[in-house]
């Protein structure tokens, strides 16, 4: 087996750029999807038309509708599917792994079953695979497909010389740091998102820039709250898998979590919003995989209000009058 061998299954926008960055760094790299149509047009025009275009893909990313001939020859399996497809996949995949192989995923979201972290769910689903790790940070694939310079944290508890796999991922304008916090790592690509949306509310409502960087500030403490419920560590929420992506997806009109946040900040529904994007983001299905954990405590006021402007029809000025009448307290 090829240990620079990577097969990326999801050919949306995220899997595209990694599959592009992936063969750029000079290793043999197979792009898979369940969406057959798409993959024969991308075989057919070397461009994601649909998800990313603009791009060309390199000659070398090998387009593979039948991803179990090739997950034998794969050392690593890369996941960029969106969480809701995370369980199908796995459950797909895992047939044809062997507990050697690395299974890496870029998703950021929950189990939408149980509000786990993906690594539990593997972890307690699929007992065999036994090297696993994320990949999170501050990255949209346009700016990663065109070689703007990123940062990014790879994160495992169970792959030994984990700093060899972030140098394999690792290229000229894509840096790749490690973690060993597994749980911090995907609690803060997960509740990024779901503060991204309060700040586009916000933003929709014309509270200005004090107030986003208050929803900003207090998001980053609601996240390290949830974290360390979870059993992460404390700092991990400062690097690049926490404060790093939450500023990015919060400020950004590239995020689609902004995006949402931005329409029903408008007025808009959130199923008249989705019909708008064409798609429901991350952050929809992790504040609700939280409420059905029994997770969204009072400690976590900003992921509260938008479960409410979702999936409560609240309006979101008034919980924005309601988050600001809270008793006075000390910040931490």
């Amino acid at each position: 087996m090829d240990k620079k061998s990577f097969l990326v299954v999801g050919a949306g926008a995220w899997g595209t750029a990694l599959s592009i960055q992936l063969a750029n760094n000079g290793l043999t790299v197979s792009l898979t999807s369940n969406d057959k149509d798409n993959l024969r047009k991308i075989a057919r025009t070397k461009e994601n038309e649909h998800y990313l275009p603009g791009f060309q893909l390199p000659d070398a990313i090998k387009i593979e509708p039948d991803y179990a001939g090739c997950i034998a020859s794969s050392s690593s399996v890369l996941v960029c599917v969106k969480s809701k497809y995370f369980l199908s996949a796995l459950q797909a995949l895992s047939p044809y792994m062997s507990s050697e192989q690395n299974l890496i995923w870029a998703t950021k979201g929950l189990d939408s079953e149980k509000g786990r972290p993906l690594s539990e769910l593997v972890k307690q689903d699929f007992p065999k695979l036994k090297k696993t790790a994320v990949i999170s940070g501050p990255s949209f694939a346009k700016d990663v497909a065109q070689g703007m310079p990123t940062a990014i944290t790879l994160a495992s508890e169970n792959i030994e010389n984990l700093i060899d796999l972030a140098d394999l991922l690792t290229g000229r304008s894509f840096r790749v740091y490690t973690s060993t916090d597994i749980i911090g790592v995907q609690l803060g690509g997960v509740f990024k998102n779901i503060i991204a949306i309060a700040v586009g509310a916000s933003d929709a409502l014309g509270f200005g820039a004090n107030t986003r960087a208050a929803l900003i500030t207090r998001g980053l403490g609601e996240m390290k709250r949830i974290g360390l419920a979870f059993g992460a560590r404390p700092e991990t929420f400062f690097g690049l898998s926490g404060l790093g992506d939450l500023v990015l997806t919060s400020t950004d009109n590239q995020s689609r979590n902004r995006q949402l946040g931005l329409l029903v900040g408008s007025g808009l529904s959130l199923d008249a919003a989705v019909k708008k994007l064409g798609t429901t983001p991350e952050g929809a299905h992790a504040v609700k995989a939280i409420y059905k954990k029994g997770a969204l405590q009072e400690s976590l006021p900003i992921a509260k209000a938008v479960y409410s402007i979702l999936f409560e029809g609240v309006p979101a000025e008034g919980l924005v009058k309601q988050l600001m009448s809270r008793p006075i307290k000390e910040e931490h």
